[in-house]
Formats: C-alpha cells, structure tokens, sequence
C-alpha cells in the first residue's frame, strides 16, 4: 500500500492491525513474529506499506492500493507521481497480472486521476469509479445518509464555497487558468 507520506502508511498498517487484534477471527492467523513497523506478514501473504515516492526494489504482487498520495504542499509533482506510478509501481504487477487501485480525491487538471481520465479516453484498460456526496441535488439524494445529513451537507457546501466543495465532496475538478475570469488576469503582476 502507498499513501502521501511513510507516517500515513505506518499509520494505515496500525489501523490494519488494530482490526486484526481485536477481531475474533482475524487473529487467528495472526503471527506477530513477522509483524514490523512497514510490512505483516498475515494468512500466508504479506502487507507492505511505503510513502509515495519511496524506494521498492524487487517486489513482485498481486494487488497494489494507492490511498490519498496528492498532497497540498507539493512536495511531489504530478509528473513525478505519474512516473513513480507508471515506472516504479506498475511493473511490480506485470508478472502476477495484478491490480492497482488509487483511492482519493482528485485535485487539479494535471493530477493523476485526470491523467487516468485521459489515458481512458484513448483506449487504456483502467476503471474509473467517482463517489460524489450528493448524487442528485433536486431530490436530496447523499451517497452515505448514513454518515452525513442533507443539512450537513449544504452547510459545509455554504461554509466552502460552491467551487471548493465541487472539488472535496463532488470530485469535480475546475482549472483557475480556465475559469471565465482566470486568477492570473484578476490579480495584479
């Protein structure tokens, strides 16, 4: 599993074992003494966690999980993330056929899920699946009613901004150089 940063993904490893412990039948087949701060070792497979960009030599898997690697201070480029992708990550499946998943929210125009976007539009074999918060605005209808109100909803939308919420809750992603009044003719020099 990659995340933005090694602390998130020791952190995500933790949360993992914490449910592994605590689970009647999931420790079972827990043996602790191949348990380490970046990898378990559990039901004759392995977990691995590393920070995006992070060195991985030699790792052949099933299935790799990209969770939440765009970060807000750009200590990564989106090319940067594209090519540890697509020259670190993605040959690690090759071999086993594997999967790779990216979780998260998409954050600008150059970003890795708009790449994928793209690459889908040209013929590539990657899925892409959107989880907006509000699945229809005239009936009121949420993604997890169960996890948040309508009124919830609309309060933070109001407390954001129309555009900002488009982007965390709706996943729509809007360029400043494209907007009718791009940032760089508003601003003065």
């Amino acid at each position: 599993m990659i995340s933005a940063s090694q602390e998130q993904a020791n952190r995500i490893l933790q949360e993992l074992k914490d449910i592994i412990k605590n689970n009647e039948w999931l420790v079972k087949k827990k043996d602790e003494s191949k348990w380490a701060a970046e990898m378990i070792y559990y039901n004759e497979g392995y977990l691995l966690v590393k920070g995006i960009g992070s060195e991985i030599l030699g790792q052949h898997v099933d299935r790799i999980v990209i969770d939440d690697i765009l970060r807000s201070d750009n200590r990564i480029s989106d090319i940067e993330i594209e090519d540890y992708i697509d020259m670190v990550l993605s040959p690690m499946l090759l071999n086993r056929k594997g999967q790779m998943i990216i979780v998260g929210t998409p954050k600008s125009a150059t970003d890795i899920f708009t790449t994928i976007e793209t690459r889908i539009r040209e013929g590539s074999v990657w899925i892409l699946r959107k989880y907006p918060a509000i699945l229809d605005y005239e009936k009121k209808m949420l993604q997890c009613p169960d996890r948040f109100t309508w009124e919830d909803i609309i309060e933070k939308r109001l407390e954001m901004g129309p555009l900002k919420f488009a982007r965390e809750y709706q996943l729509e992603v809007f360029s400043r150089d494209t907007s009718l009044f791009p940032e760089r003719i508003i601003k003065p020099g």
